[in-house]
């Protein structure tokens, strides 16, 4: 699930640590390059299936995680551990 922190570097001349990106920022590039691993790997023929477990999806990771599944995968999301044993 790809999610960011924000990043943040020591500023010198400020002389405390400043916001280099924010976490929207981060995570948005590792959803881009989680999505060109999915489509590189079902170039190559690879199937792809997610398994999203989430308890609150506030965050709506669970749409983003079902649109990397590949060649026919299965996209699961449940937020019950109990629904885990039978989906894997």
């Amino acid at each position: 699930m790809p999610n960011g922190s924000a990043q943040y570097a020591w500023d010198a001349t400020l002389r405390r640590c400043v916001l280099v990106r924010t976490a929207e920022d981060v995570t948005a590039d590792l959803r881009d390059a989680a999505i060109e691993a999915a489509d590189a790997a079902a170039a190559a023929g690879i199937t792809i299936h997610t398994v999203t477990f989430i308890q609150d999806d506030a965050g709506g990771d669970a749409e983003p995680n079902a649109s990397l599944a590949r060649n026919g995968g299965f996209a699961f999301h449940t937020p019950e551990p109990e629904d885990l044993a039978s989906i894997l």
